[in-house]
């Protein structure tokens, strides 16, 4: 199984963001946070799904896959297509509407 493009179990090299950068107080204050649970992602009980499709063009499809395959849905389109596809819709609405069920 592939690995998740991001995260705690990700392929990424464990890079750390930093705040340097951000002038204003309150900026920074918002970039912490951001840094933080970039750095450290927690769980936070939302419905977790795959949606790629091998011909997206942009990211490596087995990049794009959770590790459990029932969580991964393949569809073909390219990646702009996803937006438009009924189909992708629906596989979403039924996801969503699963994980709603089940709490």
């Amino acid at each position: 199984m592939a690995k998740p493009a991001y995260g705690k179990n990700s392929n990424w090299p464990k890079a750390r963001l930093s705040v340097a950068t951000c002038a204003r107080p309150a900026a920074r204050a918002t970039a912490r946070i951001f840094v933080r649970n970039m750095n450290a992602p927690r769980s936070c009980g939302v419905a977790q799904f795959a949606i790629y499709s091998r011909s997206d063009g942009v990211a490596d499809w087995s990049s794009c896959m959770e590790e459990d395959a029932p969580f991964n849905t393949e569809f073909t389109c390219s990646r702009l297509g996803m937006v438009f596809n009924h189909t992708v819709h629906r596989a979403v609405a039924t996801r969503l509407a699963e994980h709603i069920q089940r709490t």
